[in-house]
């Protein structure tokens, strides 16, 4: 997964937390979804246990690392943004980093 569909997943991931129309199994099937694709890891059916864990690790730590810094940078945005009295809410800071994120190479 590259850096900007990892970046777009976290915006999603916000936009459905801050989204406070939706039930609990509503919540937890959109989050469930978007998680899902987030850490998706191949792994050969007849590896060994500890094979298939390092290939999983290695598969891992650069979508956790860009997910890390996603997250990092969606929470500045969004204390910067307060931090001027933004007349803009969460939701509406977020899909602009969206759409920023989307229109990244």
């Amino acid at each position: 997964m590259e850096k900007r569909e990892i970046k777009q997943s976290v915006a999603g991931l916000l936009s459905i937390v801050l989204d406070d129309s939706l039930d609990d199994a509503e919540f937890t099937q959109q989050f469930g979804l978007v998680t899902a694709q987030l850490l998706a890891v191949s792994s050969p059916r007849n590896a060994p246990a500890q094979a298939a864990v390092r290939g999983a690790v290695r598969e891992l730590e650069p979508q956790l690392t860009s997910l890390t810094a996603a997250l990092c940078e969606a929470f500045r945005r969004l204390a910067v943004e307060h931090d001027r009295g933004a007349d803009a809410s969460s939701r509406e800071i977020l899909q602009s980093l969206a759409l920023e994120w989307s229109a990244e190479q």
